[in-house]
């Protein structure tokens, strides 16, 4: 359940102009106008929890995503402590809101929640309806009705206990319809970032849009690990050290990419897409590494000797040599989402979600 409420936040978000990041140490990162907002999922808030959540974004804001029933002195806690809640009502509300302003074809705004509703709402129903077919427009066919949750005294009746798991289901569905998937025999990350969240972060930036593609970028996976001694008379030199990254198979570019996992096979959206062909070969970007990593742990080491009363001092330079070096290669392909303007492109990592600060090609004219 948290990996499709996850996506269907980020569209909630980027829908709004939000630019979206993946985070380890939260869940995600929405960033606007130079305002960060912090987002953590929970099942169930506890009073630690929040204070940890605070004191993890120190007077920034933050936003918890509870799928359980909050109390009101809960919500008065969190909000003492600067941090905001979505419980399963507000977070029912957004996704309707998401849902609609995605078949108006319109951007939605955040509503931030900063109170708990106070006393009764009475309703008779919670409904939320969204029928589909493959043929023919969403707008023709998607239909929503959403009334009020009823609760008693601020909390979620039984029949509110399922809404947001209904609602996401139904929400993947409808956006679904339209993409026919197929399975891609290829040893690739796969796309977690959407077209439609892609597109939402890119069109602030380059405006209309004349093409879109879906590129497969080659990269050399590496990892290394090296440890040696260097002597110098009566001195010994530690040289040891490890690390990982991707090289670009196509402009030699070093990306700092974290992998969590590369599929033998990855399924990919019913979009026009094209694989992209390696310029380096292996035994080329294999020896581009073993420079760098030499160059990285190549040490400078002073010596200062004293005779008598003068001090002679030596600058020696100590270097691994690639016999020292263990390293591995694999080539992976890295989805890459671009967007083509009247002037400029812009490139988005289909794994991560982030604007690429770099060209992952040798012939892409950046903004």
């Amino acid at each position: 359940m948290k990996q499709g409420i996850m996506e269907i936040l980020k569209d909630i978000f980027a829908s709004a102009g939000y630019r979206i990041t993946d985070s380890c140490q939260y869940d995600l990162i929405a960033e606007k106008n130079d305002s960060k907002t912090y987002i953590k999922f929970t099942t169930r808030p506890e009073y630690d929890g929040i204070i940890n959540f605070a004191d993890q974004i120190q007077g920034q804001k933050g936003l918890l995503i509870v799928t359980d029933e909050v109390s009101d002195d809960m919500y008065h806690y969190a909000l003492e402590h600067g941090i905001m809640i979505w419980d399963r009502n507000e977070l029912a509300f957004q996704i309707g809101k998401a849902v609609l302003c995605d078949i108006e074809d319109k951007n939605a705004d955040i509503d931030f929640v900063q109170e708990p509703v106070n006393g009764n709402i009475s309703a008779s129903t919670s409904t939320m309806q969204i029928n589909a077919s493959s043929g023919g427009s969403r707008s023709e066919n998607a239909e929503i009705h959403i009334q009020k949750i009823p609760q008693k005294n601020n909390r979620m009746s039984q029949e509110g206990e399922q809404l947001v798991s209904d609602i996401s289901t139904a929400y993947m569905n409808q956006k679904n319809t339209s993409e026919s998937r197929e399975n891609l025999k290829l040893r690739a990350l796969s796309v977690n970032t959407s077209k439609e969240h892609a597109l939402a972060v890119a069109k602030p930036h380059i405006g209309n849009i004349e093409k879109t593609v879906l590129k497969f970028v080659p990269f050399w996976k590496y990892t290394y690990m090296l440890s040696v001694e260097k002597r110098y008379k009566s001195k010994i030199i530690d040289i040891s050290g490890d690390g990982d990254g991707c090289l670009n198979a196509i402009n030699g570019n070093n990306e700092p990419l974290s992998v969590y996992q590369v599929n033998d096979q990855i399924p990919v959206p019913d979009t026009s897409y094209k694989l992209e062909s390696p310029i380096i070969k292996q035994d080329e970007a294999y020896r581009q590494l073993i420079k760098m990593i030499i160059d990285e742990h190549t040490k400078d080491v002073r010596f200062d000797n004293t005779i008598g009363e003068a001090i002679i001092s030596e600058h020696k330079r100590f270097r691994p040599g690639p016999d020292d070096i263990e390293l591995n290669m694999e080539m992976i392909y890295v989805p890459i989402w671009e967007f083509k303007g009247r002037r400029n492109s812009i490139e988005i990592n289909a794994y991560n979600g982030e604007v690429l600060n770099n060209p992952v090609g040798d012939d892409v004219e950046f903004m």
